[in-house]
This record gives C-alpha cells, sequence and structure tokens, in this order.
C-alpha cells in the first residue's frame, strides 16, 4: 500500500530532527568532555607543581607547610577526579575507540587523586614518626627508636604505591591518543620511582637497628677507595679502619693504610668456581688490594672480612663500608669541611681533587709522608661526619644520591640482613635478572699507578636485530710530567711505561643474561676477547694500552635474547661515563 507523500514528508522531517538532535548531543556531549579534560588537566598540572614544595616541607618537618601543601595537593586532584567521572564523561568512555582515551585518561585521574588522599597522608605520618632531626641526638649516635617506629607507616605508604602502580598498568595503553598514553606511561614512571624510595626507605628502617648495635656490638670493615687506580666495585683499597657501632653509638676503633695489611698465599675463602675461574690469576681472595675487582660488592666484603679474620687472630667483622672521595665530597658538602692538624681543611670542593692528584704532586718522592697526610684526610672527613654537623635530612638525601652511584655501598656478613640490603642500591649487587638486556662496562687498573684519574669513557648501546653492539671509547687525558709513582707501569721490567704517561686497563663488558658474543674490533680491527660467566651474565674482556692524548674504540657485537632497552649499571668512576642508549 502507498504512503501518501504528506506522510512521508513529516517522517523524513522526523528522522531528520531525531539524527539532528543525536549529532547535537554527541557533539555537545564531545564539547562538554573536552572542555572538562583540559580543566582537569589543569588540576592535576597544579597539583603537580605542589609536589616538590610538599617533599620540600616533609623533609623539613614543617608541619604547617605539611598541611597546607598536602591540603592543596588534594583540592586539584579532587577537581579533576570529579572533572573525569560524572556521567556524561562515563558515557563517552564506551564509545568505540575514542572511549579508550577517556577511560585511561578518567583513571589517571583517579588513581592521582588515590594517592593524594590515601598515599601521601601516610607519608606524613611516617615522616612525623621517623623525625629525621631527631635521628642524631649526638654527632656519633643514630637514635634506634624513630627507626622501628617508622616501619609500619612506611611499609602502608610502599603497598598503598604498589596498589596505585598495579592499577596504572591495568589502564588500556593501545589505541589510546598520545598524549594520554604519554601521561600513563610518565605516570607509571613515576610510581616506580616512589615505589623505589620506599621499599628502600622500608629495607632502611628494617635492617639499620640491627645493623646499628640494636642487639649488641657490631663491628664493621671501613674501606676508603681510591677512584685514581680503578677495581670493578669502586676504587684501590686506600686506607681502612675497623667501625664499631654499639646500640646507635659509632666509634672508629682503628685507622690505617693499606700498607699495614697483610695478604695471604691461598685464598682466605671460596666464592665458588666460577669467581675462583675469573678472578683467582689476580690474586682478588688473598691480596686486599684486588679484593674488590668484581663489581658485585658483597664479594669484595667477603673477602676483606674473612682476610680480616684470618690476619686477627680469627676476629669476626659484621660487613663492609666502603667510600670513595665522590661519596665524601657528598657528605661534606652537608656538613661543612673538616680541619686538617696541619693546617687548611678538606671540603666538597676538594676532597676528590686533593686525595686523587694533588697528594701525588705534594708528596711526590715521600710515599709514607704521602700515606699519613691520606690517613688525616680520612680521620678529618670522619670526625667531622660524627661531629654532628649539618642537617640530617640533607644528609640522608646526599648518602642515598652517592649510594644511587655507587660511591657509598653497605654489606652485611649475616645473611637475613643481606636479604634485605640486596632491596637497595647499596648492597652493590651485579643483578640476575633474567629477562631484560643488560650493560656494564669496567676498566680496571693493571699498569699498579694512578691513571685512572685522567681516564674518560663514552659507551654506546645500541639494539641491532636480535642482538646489540657496545662500543666503548677510552681517552687517557693525562698531562705531561706527572709524579712516577702516578704514571709508571708496575707490570712491566723497570717500572717504566714505553711512552711516558701510558695507561694499561683491563676492560670488560658485561652484558645480559643468556647472551652471548658474535664479534668484535678493536680500533676496526677484529680482536679475540676472554669469554667467562659472573652471576650468569656473559663477560668479555681484553687488555689493552692507552697512551696520553689517544683514544681507543672497542666494539662488541652481543648477542641479546631479551627484548627492550638494557639495564644499565655504572662503575664509580671521578667522571661518570657518558652512556647513549639507542633502543
Amino acid at each position: 500500500m502507498a504512503v501518501p507523500a504528506r506522510k512521508r514528508r513529516r517522517g523524513g522531517r522526523r528522522i531528520a530532527l531525531a539524527l539532528g538532535l543525536f549529532l547535537f548531543v554527541l557533539v555537545a556531549a564531545g564539547a562538554w568532555v573536552g572542555v572538562r579534560g583540559l580543566a582537569a588537566k589543569r588540576h592535576l598540572t597544579a597539583a603537580r607543581a605542589e609536589v616538590p614544595l610538599l617533599r620540600n616541607a616533609l623533609l623539613a618537618d614543617d608541619r604547617t607547610g605539611v598541611s597546607e601543601r598536602l591540603a592543596a595537593v588534594q583540592r586539584e586532584t579532587a577537581a579533576a577526579r570529579r572533572l573525569t567521572s560524572d556521567p556524561v564523561w562515563r558515557l563517552a568512555e564506551q564509545v568505540p575507540f575514542a572511549g579508550r582515551s577517556l577511560e585511561t585518561a578518567g583513571g589517571l585521574a583517579g588513581a592521582v587523586d588515590d594517592l593524594a588522599r590515601q598515599t601521601l597522608p601516610e607519608l606524613d605520618v611516617a615522616s612525623r614518626t621517623l623525625a629525621l632531626k631527631s635521628l642524631r641526638p649526638t654527632g656519633d649516635r643514630i637514635a634506634l627508636e624513630p627507626l622501628a617506629a617508622a616501619r609500619e607507616p612506611l611499609r602502608r605508604v610502599r603497598d598503598s604505591v604498589r596498589r596505585t602502580e598495579d592499577r596504572v598498568r591495568l589502564l588500556p595503553s593501545s589505541g589510546v591518543a598520545g598524549p594520554v598514553a604519554e601521561a600513563r606511561t610518565g605516570f607509571l614512571a613515576e610510581l616506580a620511582s616512589l615505589r623505589g624510595s620506599t621499599e628502600t626507605a622500608v629495607t632502611a628502617v628494617e635492617v639499620a637497628p640491627a645493623m646499628l648495635g640494636r642487639d649488641g656490638k657490631r663491628r664493621y670493615f671501613l674501606a676508603i677507595l681510591n677512584n685514581a687506580e680503578m677495581r670493578g666495585s669502586g676504587g684501590l683499597l686506600g686506607a681502612y679502619g675497623i667501625l664499631e657501632a654499639d646500640r646507635g653509638r659509632l666509634r672508629m676503633r682503628e685507622l690505617g693504610t693499606n700498607a699495614t695489611l697483610r695478604n695471604l698465599p691461598t685464598p682466605a675463602v671460596d666464592l665458588g668456581p666460577e669467581f675462583a675461574a675469573r678472578y683467582d690469576r689476580f690474586a682478588t681472595r688473598s691480596y686486599w688490594v684486588n679484593a674488590n675487582m668484581s663489581p658485585h660488592f658483597p664479594s669484595a666484603s667477603r673477602i676483606w672480612t674473612s682476610l680480616w679474620a684470618r690476619t686477627h687472630g680469627g676476629e669476626r667483622l659484621d660487613g663492609t663500608i666502603a667510600v670513595d672521595p665522590v661519596g665524601l665530597a657528598a657528605i661534606l658538602r652537608v656538613t661543612g669541611p673538616a680541619p686538617l692538624p696541619g693546617g687548611g681543611s678538606v671540603t666538597a670542593a676538594n676532597v676528590v681533587e686533593l686525595t686523587e692528584r694533588e697528594a701525588y704532586e705534594r708528596f711526590r718522592a715521600d710515599n709514607d709522608a704521602r700515606d699519613a697526610f691520606l690517613q688525616e684526610v680520612a680521620r678529618a672527613a670522619y670526625l667531622k661526619a660524627v661531629s654532628g654537623a649539618g642537617d640530617t635530612a640533607a644528609l640522608v638525601r646526599a648518602l642515598a644520591s652517592a649510594a644511587g652511584g655507587r660511591h657509598v655501598q653497605v654489606a652485611s656478613e649475616r645473611s637475613a640482613e643481606a636479604a634485605l640490603l640486596s632491596r637497595t642500591p647499596l648492597a652493590g649487587e651485579l643483578p640476575t635478572d633474567r629477562h631484560t638486556p643488560y650493560l656494564e662496562v669496567l676498566a680496571q687498573n693493571a699498569g699498579g699507578n694512578k691513571l685512572d684519574y685522567y681516564v674518560r669513557r663514552d659507551v654506546r648501546w645500541a639494539r641491532d636485530g636480535e642482538g646489540a653492539t657496545v662500543q666503548v671509547r677510552l681517552r687517557n687525558d693525562a698531562p705531561p710530567n706527572l709524579p712516577p709513582y702516578v704514571s709508571n707501569r708496575l707490570d712491566l721490567p723497570g717500572l717504566k711505561a714505553p711512552v711516558p704517561g701510558q695507561q694499561r686497563l683491563y676492560v670488560s663488558v658485561y652484558g645480559g643474561v643468556g647472551g652471548g658474543l658474535l664479534g668484535a674490533t678493536l680500533d676496526g680491527r677484529a680482536v679475540t676477547l676472554e669469554s667467562e660467566v659472573e652471576r650468569g651474565h656473559p663477560v668479555f674482556s681484553l687488555f689493552l694500552d692507552v697512551d696520553p692524548g689517544a683514544e681507543r674504540v672497542l666494539v662488541l657485537r652481543l648477542r641479546e635474547p631479551a627484548q627492550g632497552p638494557p639495564v644499565v649499571r655504572v662503575q664509580p668512576v671521578v667522571v661518570p661515563d657518558r652512556i647513549t642508549i639507542v633502543p
């Protein structure tokens, strides 16, 4: 039956009207969502700007400032959450394709708000409980009670961050608008950093009381390392001390130089066949100054504490604390200058130069006088550190920063404490993760001199099909007319290098677990490398000489079965390596 033309026209108008209304609603809803999205972004940006101010107030124990900044953060994040969780926004999340971006954006706003309302108040409780200002009632004593009291609040902070991180990982990441995807990635990176910091703090308050002598006196080997002669986990052992901790009170029982330590004719400890195969030719387990050739710091501690027991009537030490001049500079930056007995002072600005260059110029022909001077520098820095000078919160931050660069490392010979320390950068452990590529480049002094102060390194890692190409550039910037003690070659007859200032290095490149070597060149020519294994990592090494003003270029093609960018671990040197990663 035919439909009258008038009815057809009315029906068409209704359809057109309905379609027009539908399109209007879509446009209006899109505009609504767009406006609210921009407003939410402004609130989140404002909240982020408050976070550094909140952190500073927490560290300064400024209770008024903490309350004001916390309230400001919470106001901004709550506003962003409201703007991205109304019915229109929720409806728009159901739209194919575009809805994924809105779901992620709204989820991020909610996660940030939960962090502000739940995690930050717990962090405030933890900071008030820990009260950094009360941690040093006297210069040589660390209060143990605040550390114990802060454990549970810090655990709650850690657990809250973990939950937030898990939620954000579940938000859509594919098919999401670029800015939203970048915000998700950036927030996850910030959460990972926050989680790492809180996990380190939890570990610190769990392990520190016992290591500081809560249950009885502890003794530690204090290794003062010299980066002018490099070893795998730091510099050469130049000076040492025996540090006692008794219920939080610290005392230096003994201080000396490596010249007073007695080596052994046989290894002091068994670290397994893999370790022996790589390091026994260097007498690593029997010579004090070679004990830290491995980049795995707990191995150095085991050797040093075993050597001490074997050469000091069986006396057991509870672990090792290692610090180099860069680490001392971080401490002195907070405590201020330390006066020296003969006049002058050691400062954050001069301690590296003083101990690794100037002392050798000042005492060119008198090794005993130089050793005595370096011992005075170590004693002065220690006395300043335990004098109570400097802000405690700033000192904690300085130590954390130095530990991140492995300029301060700590090992315990008690298995439960070692397991806790292994979660932190302080442990200096060579990791054994089998699921990521890995890069670590070591250059160890093989000439028995102090030329590593002048060695500079550029390292480049680039993905290459199923593997990676690693390029290592080593440059010797040693000036002319250095003292013989600095530039001699103790590995050669007559001790003199064929070229004055020539450096001899033992270079090792560590790859990812399960990887291998496909080929290598040195200065453009094929070269054969030693191939060994340490803690699951393939290690490829060679000896090479670097003349003053010259550069050597080592290139390795590695098989890297794991995907993604590498975990990079940098040797603690005077001038940090320049690292370039091309994923």
